[in-house]
């Protein structure tokens, strides 16, 4: 510990002091931990390798060469399938709704603490887009740096059909989107319900890319100490406001005493479950909020949720997807004419 370090820690109190101490412990507990099992995993692969090689060595030189290219052969063809995959889920996206988490302005008004439960729920947000099998494109706008870093710790840019943006709502998107009547920035703050016909989902649209619709969520985790921001921010930029339908007497009923205000991943994963499906918003609450939310009691575990799941078609089912085993079996045939058929 250097001067710095030991006048700073003689101005803390002693509650921070000790807090400070348990966090130093922690981390070199944690270092010292990740050391054992970094040293563990070489071993067991030293022994591995050397296994394999004694088994190799009485083995006839053909038979092994022969099994390496059926193991490369396969190789391969995983590796063109999860690509055409890939590409079939990024072109779907593109050709559905936008999802866009505005966190412009946002972050300097978070702790710490709530700037980390906000990248959690990107996260979660981009989990969720990803397995359905009508996803839209997911787009995080006006990112600060704390924000940028943290996502890039989880190699966000690697994600499919998500964008990670530093310019504001209002450059990110064009003029005509933010005035148009396909444009909502939701908001519990507002009067204005999202009617199924406010939907991006097949019943409204006679092919996919017509009339997209665009959701904006906005970014920020404050315990709702900031009541109505989001509310002044979309007003600020003349962009429709609406709110899911949530309340006594809504299509998804909760106690009065229960706050209408939803994490940023709940609103996320309800728009692509009613993208996805033609069931009801009560439907969507039961499989995705938790019991306090209006989310059935009997669903809380998240094994029995992700089974409701399935049954309603938010994990992708190449079963029953046509359209994406289309785009999918598309994107084989490109992998195929220039690789090579397997």
């Amino acid at each position: 510990m250097n001067v710095d370090d030991g006048h700073q820690s003689a101005m803390m109190s002693k509650s921070a002091r000790r807090r400070q101490e348990r966090y130093e412990y922690r981390i070199a507990k944690r270092k010292k931990r990740d050391a054992i099992l970094k040293e563990e995993k070489r071993r067991k692969t030293a022994e591995k390798n050397a296994k394999l090689v004694e088994s190799q060595a009485s083995r006839n030189p053909f038979e092994l060469a022969s099994e390496r290219e059926e193991a490369e052969r396969k190789q391969l063809k995983r590796r063109l399938a999860r690509e055409a995959n890939d590409a079939a889920h990024v072109a779907l996206a593109a050709q559905n709704s936008t999802i866009v988490l505005d966190c412009g302005g946002f972050e300097a008004m978070m702790t710490q603490r709530e700037i980390i439960s906000l990248v959690q729920q990107i996260m979660y947000c981009h989990s969720a887009n990803r397995k359905s099998h009508i996803p839209s494109t997911l787009r995080v706008v006006g990112a600060g740096s704390t924000i940028a870093t943290r996502l890039a710790k989880v190699h966000s840019d690697r994600w499919l059909a998500f964008y990670l943006e530093s310019d504001p709502l209002e450059k990110a998107l064009s003029p005509h989107q933010l005035s148009s009547r396909q444009t909502f920035y939701l908001t519990s703050d507002t009067e204005y319900e999202l009617l199924d016909t406010d939907l991006q989902n097949n019943a409204n649209q006679s092919s996919f890319g017509i009339n997209k619709y665009v959701y904006i969520i906005g970014g920020i985790v404050d315990r709702n100490r900031h009541k109505g921001i989001t509310k002044a921010r979309a007003d600020s930029l003349n962009i429709q406001t609406a709110r899911l339908p949530i309340g006594p007497n809504n299509s998804i009923a909760i106690p009065k005493h229960i706050s209408p205000v939803l994490t940023v991943n709940h609103v996320a994963q309800l728009l692509l479950f009613r993208q996805s499906n033609q069931g009801s918003w009560q439907g969507a609450a039961d499989a995705i909020l938790p019991e306090r939310k209006g989310g059935t009691p009997s669903l809380s575990s998240s094994i029995e949720k992700k089974k409701l799941l399935n049954q309603d078609g938010l994990i992708i089912n190449e079963d029953d997807k046509d359209v994406f085993d289309q785009v999918k079996q598309c994107c084989l045939h490109e992998s195929d004419e220039t690789t090579g058929k397997i």
